[in-house]
Formats: structure tokens, C-alpha cells, sequence
């Protein structure tokens, strides 16, 4: 009889146990999609009227080079060429193939010496993809598709009343960022 009670109260705390993990996912997912989020640990209400700006600022460095041409996205850019030890800049457009891609706005504690300084607001936009992708060179064509992550981070900062937004991503060896460059659908080669 006691064996009976000990499993029927291991099986009530194990269906207890799943419920609690499901909950706990659940309000951790609730969270991800909440929108911008301070680093101290608050979350930003859509009334703070400087991360929505830094966040439109920081958006405007990304979107307008981002297209959706059938079921893939495509990015064009300046950047290193692998031939040249990246030495040399070189047009490229990549295809992310089959992918939706995500922005995140962090937005950063300022430290008193940075108020003190005239610093207002601060942050990062994070924009990535994963999945599939693949790039077209000019003197090579298409290459070979493979599995990686494209990214961009887009540094913002309000100081004295004036913004300061600027691509942060280096290349291999520390040169400069990629430029992007705008590209239409019918722009993309076969």
C-alpha cells in the first residue's frame, strides 16, 4: 500500500514539475518578445520617446539595404575580398536563403561620468540571420551555399541633444565595416 502512495505522489510531482518548467517557458518566450530592453534589467515602454528615435536611427543603417525577393533575402554590400587577404574591397551580395531576420535594441546604463559628459541614451542594434546563405562576387559568381549568420550592429548615441549612429561591425583584421548599397530585385544575378 505505501508503495502505491509513494508513486502516485512521484507522478503528482512530476506532472507538478513539467507544469512549473512550461510556465517558466512560457514567460521567458513573453519576455524575448517584448520588445527593447535595458541592460540594468528594466524593460523600455513604447513611451520612451529616445530608444524608439535611437531605434529608427539605428534601423535606418539596415533596412533600406535589406530586400525579400521571392523566398530569399538578399544584402549588397563593399566588402573584403577573400582573394586578396581582404586587402582589397570588393561589391558582394549575399542570399540568405528561406530566412526571416531579427532586429534587437539593447539599450545600455549610463554610467555618471557619461551623464555628466552630456550623454542622454545609449545603445546597440543587433540585426541577424541565420540559416542557409550564400555569396556572389563579381569575378566568381555565385558560391557554394553554407550554413552561417550575417550580422550587423548598429551603435547609438544621444550626446548634448546631437545622435551619433554608426555601423560597428569590422572585418577579418580589424578594417573597416562593410558599406551597403541599395539593390532592387531585378538587380540580383542569375
Amino acid at each position: 500500500m505505501k508503495l502505491s502512495q509513494s508513486i502516485k505522489v512521484l507522478v503528482g510531482e512530476l506532472f507538478m514539475f513539467k507544469r512549473v518548467i512550461t510556465y517558466i517557458s512560457i514567460i521567458f518566450i513573453c519576455l524575448l518578445m517584448v520588445g527593447p530592453v535595458n541592460l540594468s534589467g528594466r524593460r523600455l515602454l513604447d513611451s520612451d520617446p529616445l530608444a524608439k528615435e535611437g531605434e529608427s536611427l539605428a534601423r535606418s543603417l539596415i533596412e533600406p539595404y535589406v530586400i525579400k525577393c521571392g523566398d530569399s533575402i538578399f544584402i549588397q554590400e563593399i566588402g573584403p575580398d577573400p582573394d586578396f587577404y581582404f586587402s582589397r574591397r570588393m561589391r558582394r551580395i549575399i542570399e540568405l536563403k528561406g530566412k526571416t531576420c531579427s532586429y534587437n535594441y539593447l539599450v545600455s546604463g549610463l554610467k555618471e561620468s557619461e551623464k555628466l559628459n552630456g550623454i542622454e541614451h545609449k545603445a546597440n542594434l543587433f540585426f541577424k540571420c541565420d540559416g542557409p546563405s550564400r555569396t556572389w562576387y563579381p569575378t566568381k559568381g555565385w558560391g557554394q551555399w553554407n550554413e552561417s549568420k550575417y550580422s550587423a550592429q548598429i551603435s547609438v548615441i544621444k550626446q548634448n541633444g546631437g545622435w551619433t549612429v554608426k555601423d560597428v561591425n569590422t572585418s577579418v583584421l580589424g578594417a573597416e565595416p562593410p558599406r551597403r548599397i541599395k539593390l532592387t530585385c531585378e538587380q540580383i544575378p542569375k
